[in-house]
């Protein structure tokens, strides 16, 4: 009988252990090299943050909506989501409510973008479906005024090839009356040897303010005269001034102002407003001077 009795024990024994493995090893995960250490899920990447739709107005945040424009990268094809539409919709019923506002709409353009085929960079491109977008709905093409800003690739919110956003939209009070002043001369600056314009917030400001006061004043005519540092031939730096003038005379005609009231000139190098003795006085003689008549 003590046969019975062993194999009875190493039974009970082997079904105890087994049973003791199974509830630590299997249900508990107690087994293994990492038994004494807790098991933690690998942290998920937080999605994205997107910016909304909204517009400016005096720091306010306007027909606000969660989505957003969309565009294509290198491309100015874009999708205008229904949210976006109907606040679109509200905007234009807004501007015929309050003909002494005007809109100013910047398109926004990656620094590795490609150059658009039909406008001088992306942004305008860009600015222009919007442009379209406000007309369709009946707002005055003289209370739209088209801008544009180059930003790095890792600034704007690209998901994968698509750009959310794409345009900054903004408010401003209108210079509709005949008694507004004339916005101040300015000059503005260039690189050297280039002709290509850099945008600001507070020069995109002023360039609004000019297109403005031209719209409401039929006999303003605008003066662009073109300047260079002493560097190079003086007929190459006359031609220069020239091209500078032209690219800011560009910027206004591409805004709908008429060509017949821009007038160009160049001093080229024969005009400077500091001695060209050290590279921050050549700084400020590369400039195109504005001025109102």
């Amino acid at each position: 009988m003590r046969l019975p009795v062993l194999l009875t024990s190493l039974a009970l024994v082997a079904w105890i252990g087994g049973g003791a493995w199974y509830w630590m090893c299997p249900v508990k995960h107690h087994c293994g090299p990492d038994a004494n250490q807790t098991q933690v899920d690998p942290p998920s990447s937080p999605a994205p943050v997107l910016p909304g739709f909204g517009v400016e107005s005096e720091g306010a945040r306007l027909f606000a909506d969660p989505g957003n424009l969309r565009f294509g990268r290198n491309t100015s094809s874009g999708v205008v989501p229904a949210g976006v539409a109907t606040r679109l919709d509200e905007l234009a019923a807004y501007l015929k409510s309050h003909p002494d506002v005007d809109l100013e709409i910047t398109g926004l353009f990656g620094s590795a973008e490609a150059a658009s085929d039909s406008f001088r960079n992306l942004g305008l491109a860009r600015a222009a479906l919007l442009f379209d977008e406000m007309q369709k709905r009946g707002t005055d093409a003289a209370h739209l005024i088209r801008s544009y800003e180059q930003q790095a690739d890792s600034v704007l919110a690209f998901v994968g090839d698509t750009l959310v956003g794409g345009a900054w939209l903004k408010l401003v009070p209108r210079l509709a009356h005949e008694e507004a002043p004339a916005p101040e001369p300015r000059n503005l600056y260039f690189e050297t040897g280039s002709d290509q314009l850099v945008m600001t917030d507070s020069l995109r400001a002023y360039l609004t303010s000019v297109i403005q006061y031209q719209r409401s004043h039929d006999k303003a005519l605008l003066s662009l005269t073109g300047h260079t540092d002493n560097q190079g031939a003086a007929s190459a730096n006359k031609i220069l001034g020239m091209s500078r003038a032209k690219t800011v005379a560009t910027y206004f005609n591409e805004f709908g102002l008429a060509s017949d009231r821009i007038s160009l000139s160049s001093k080229g190098a024969a005009e400077p407003i500091v001695p060209n003795n050290s590279p921050e006085n050549m700084a400020q003689n590369r400039r195109v001077e504005i001025r109102l008549k």
